[in-house]
Parts: C-alpha cells; structure tokens; sequence
C-alpha cells in the first residue's frame, strides 16, 4: 500500500491485547476499492473501536480509503476485526459461523463488549456504537451518540449501500467454501446488487418476470390456436348433426300442429259418447222404473214385516241387559262365595290350631295333676317332717323367674332367628350382587385385554406389585366406574375418550416415575 494513501493507524492495547499483530482479511470501504487519490467513497470505514470483543480489551483501527490488508499469524485477532465490522453494521451471526448469539463475541471473563464504527458521509460522518451484554445477549445501540433500535442502525447502513450479508461485498474466512459453491445465476445477482445502483437488480428481476410471462403468453397462444384448429375440426363434423336437427325441429313442429288438433278430435268423439250415454240412461230410467213398479207389493210387505219386527228387537235388547246385569250379580255373588270359601279355610286351619293348643294344655294339665299327686304322696310322707312350705314358695318363684326368662330368651332367639333369616337374605342379596360385579369386572378386563394387551398386562403387574408403592395407585377407570343404570353407559364412554378410561392414577408423583420406569424397562406399554 502506498504510504501517501494511509491515514494515520492508532492501537490501544493491555497487557493482554494482540492488536499490534495484523488480518489477512479484506475490509471492506463500501463499494468500490478506493475513492482515487486518496478521497474515501461514501460508505467507507473511517475508524473501527472496539472494547472487550473477542481477544481485544481495547484498539482502534483507521483503515485507508483504498485496499487495505492485515497480515498477521494465527490468533493474533485478524477476524475479531471482521466480526466488529460484521456486528458494528447491525450484521447478523450467521454470516460469520462462529456463534449464534452475539454474547459469545464479548471477550472471556467481561461483562460487556463495546464496537464503534465511522462512516464517511459527505453531509456528516456517521458513527454507529454497539454495545453488547453477555448476561441477557442483547444490545444497545447508538447512531451518532443518541439511543436507536437495530432497524434504525440497519436502515442508515442500507442507505450507504453497504451490504454485510452479500457475499460479493462481505466475505469472512468462513463463507470462501459457501461463496465458491454459488451458481453463475447466484453471482450475477450478488454483483447487481454490490456494485450496480439499487434499482439494477429491481430492472432485472422485472425483466425475468416479463421474460416468464412473455413464455406464458406464448404457450397460451399456442394453446389458443391449437384450440381453434379443434374447433374448426368440431364444427365440419357437426354440420350434418345440424342438419339433422333442423329436420328433427320440423317434425316436432308438424306433432305440435297436430297435437293442437287433437283436442278437437277428442271433443268430437267424447260428445258422440255422450249422446250415446244420455240415450242409454233414458233407457235404464225407464226399465228402473217399470221394475219399481212391479216390485211395489213386495216393498210394502216388507215394510210390513219391519214394523213387526221393531218390538221383538226391542225386547232382546231388554232380555240382553237383563242377561248382562244378572251375570254380572252372579259374579259378585261368586266372589262373595269365594271370599267366604277361603275365609272358612282360615277357621278351619285357626280351629285346628286350637284343638292342637287344647290337647297340648289338656296334656299339660294331666302331667300337672300327676306332679300333684306325688307331690300330695310325697308331702303325706313327709307330714311328719317340718314344713317346707316357705321353701316351695321360694322354688316356685324361682320357677317363675326362670319361665320369665325362658321367655325372655325365647323372645330373643325369635328375634335372632329373624335377624338370622334377614342377614342370610342379605348375604345372599350382596353375594349376588358381588357375583353380577364380578362379572362385570371380568367383561371389563376382557375387553381391556382384547383392545389394549399392554395395558392389560401393566394391571397385572400391578397387582402383583402393589407393594413397592407408597401411595394409593387406582387401576383404570374403565375398571372402577360403574354406572348404576347401563342406559347411561354411552353417555360417560362419550364424554370421557378411551385413553382416559384407561389411564392410572397415582396418588404420588414418585409412584408414577416408578411405574413408568418398570413397564418401560420390562416393555409392557
């Protein structure tokens, strides 16, 4: 490089900093490679600053307003200049490939990274700060020392036709490969739009649409003109259909004439008719009367026998009530018989029970009279003896209390006994009951099985497995619900889906890892 085209280079460096080394990369000073004569283009980069970015704790940069190359070893910090020109020009990341978010450009161990870069711009130069925290990977921008948003920073960029993105006018090291796989197509737009003026590549791509349209036109035309090839074709075949449709169109003409004249046809041959049928009817009023006539005298003996008729039948319909309400008192009188019948069994059988109750007290009184008369034997064998008079009294009242509570007991095995019958039918009740659940438990589990066999065999293991769990762990809905009525069976099936009804509840989150983890380990689900 010429020593009069230099502008005065200025680096500020720590102890750490690399920045005396130098880039093989080529910066860019907007489109074109020089001003001539030294005179930057509007665009060029007058000063690059960063702080804090990548290996820099702090430099500045002054490049020339022609080629400008930096030549240095390996990590002596030639990219980190082009990324701050990348990242200063509101470029995103994915044109360098080296990190996703803009965090990972500040350098190790900092909290902030700080780029500051100059355009020329005839009516001002513009600087443009950029200020990047690695805590929450945003930026803060600056355009010309007041705050601005990135669409801000990208729009002043766009206006002095610097575009980072296009790989014509930005090319990092990472792109070489990218660049040289683009097609001649892809080159010649990337060239448009880096040295032409903006509205090149607008007339270009206005002249490939009219170009794509003027093709289309031309397959239409074609289209069009082969279409009416076809039609003239169509049109030859179809003149002697036309021709047979105007002889169709006569004829249909000659049936409409004459089915106008067929009404008048009609007319005539329906009055003829007519004419017949008055005739005819004259003829059978004549012959109806002649044969009323000459059946007059049977008439009247019919009516005859009508009138004589009348009271018969009104005293059948007499006899016929008179029937009716008497089959109906036999009725009556019938079940009065049979009540009386049955309650005439009732008194036999209460009879009965009597005369067995009597014979009972009857046998009762002989065996007392027995006792009597021993205990009469027995008391004039004792006559001589001391009376025990006091002590038959006290065993008597003894006798008394031990019938009371013979009794008693009695009455408490009666009620027991019901008691008995009662929880035996209620056994038998819930054993039904239990039976019909557990039937219905097996239906359930049956169509488990047939639809879903994983799950079927996750309920096995459970039950198997009951114990290593802390919680309560519920088997399947499908399995605990029961709907008291089966016609609101559907409605549940319908408003809670299948995979639900299936699914196991647990009580504890730990329990349902566990669970997970054995089915999933033996294959089951």
């Amino acid at each position: 490089m010429a020593q009069a085209s230099k502008r005065q280079r200025l680096s500020h460096v720590n102890s750490s900093s690399q920045t005396s080394n130098s880039n093989n990369s080529m910066l860019p000073s907007s489109q074109s490679v020089g001003g001539g004569d030294g005179i930057p283009v509007e665009g060029s980069i007058l000063r690059i600053t960063m702080k804090n970015f990548l290996i820099y704790d702090y430099s500045v940069v002054y490049p020339g307003p022609n080629l400008n190359m930096i030549i240095g070893a390996n990590g002596t910090g030639k990219s980190s200049i082009v990324c701050a020109i990348c990242l200063g020009l509101a470029g995103k990341t994915t044109v360098l490939s080296r990190g996703d978010k803009v965090g990972f450009y500040v350098k190790r161990g900092c909290s902030k990274g700080f780029i500051e870069i100059e355009l020329y711009k005839r009516d001002g130069n513009v600087v443009i700060n950029r200020e990047i925290c690695v805590e929450n990977n945003q930026s803060v921008w600056m355009l010309n020392g007041r705050h601005c948003s990135q669409k801000a920073v990208e729009e002043e960029v766009k206006a002095l036709r610097i575009q980072v993105s296009n790989l014509c006018q930005f090319l990092p090291q990472e792109k070489v490969g990218e660049f040289a796989k683009m097609s001649k197509i892809e080159l010649l737009e990337a060239t448009e739009k880096s040295v032409g003026p903006p509205e090149l590549h607008e007339y270009h791509c206005k002249l490939k649409n009219f170009r794509n349209k003027e093709r289309d036109l031309e397959n239409i035309v074609k289209e069009k003109a082969s279409f009416l090839e076809k039609v003239k074709q169509r049109n030859e075949r179809n003149k002697h259909d036309v021709n047979r449709y105007y002889e169709k169109k006569r004829h249909l003409d000659m049936i409409e004439l004459l089915e106008k004249k067929r009404p008048l046809v009609e007319y005539e041959t329906a009055r003829n008719e007519l004419e017949d049928v008055k005739k005819e009817r004259e003829e059978a009023k004549q012959h109806l009367s002649a044969l009323k006539q000459a059946q007059m005298p049977m008439i009247r003996k019919i009516q005859l026998i009508d009138k004589q008729l009348q009271p018969i039948e009104a005293q059948i319909k007499a006899k016929t009530a008179s029937i009716k309400e008497t089959s109906l008192k036999c009725k009556q009188k019938q079940d009065q018989l049979d009540r009386k019948n049955r309650e005439i069994d009732d008194i036999k059988q209460t009879l009965t029970m009597k005369q067995m109750e009597e014979e009972d007290h009857q046998k009762r009184i002989s065996i007392t009279k027995r006792f009597i008369e021993d205990f009469k034997a027995e008391l004039a064998k004792v006559a001589d003896q001391q009376d025990v008079t006091p002590q038959i009294d006290a065993v008597n009242v003894e006798l008394r209390h031990i019938q009371e509570e013979r009794a008693k007991i009695e009455g408490e095995k009666g009620d027991l006994r019901r008691e008995r019958d009662n929880l035996i039918a209620e056994s038998k009740s819930l054993a039904k009951r239990l039976n019909d659940m557990n039937n219905m438990m097996n239906a359930k589990e049956e169509k488990l099985r047939r639809r879903h066999k994983d799950t079927h065999t996750a309920l096995q293991w459970l039950r198997q497995n009951k114990r290593l769990f802390n919680g309560n762990v519920h088997e399947p809905m499908m399995l605990v619900i029961n709907v008291k009525d089966h016609r609101f069976a559907k409605y549940v099936e319908n408003h809670i889906s299948f995979h639900d009804l299936r699914a196991f509840v647990f009580q504890r989150k730990d329990d349902m890892e566990k669970f997970m983890a054995e089915v999933s380990a033996l294959k089951i689900m």
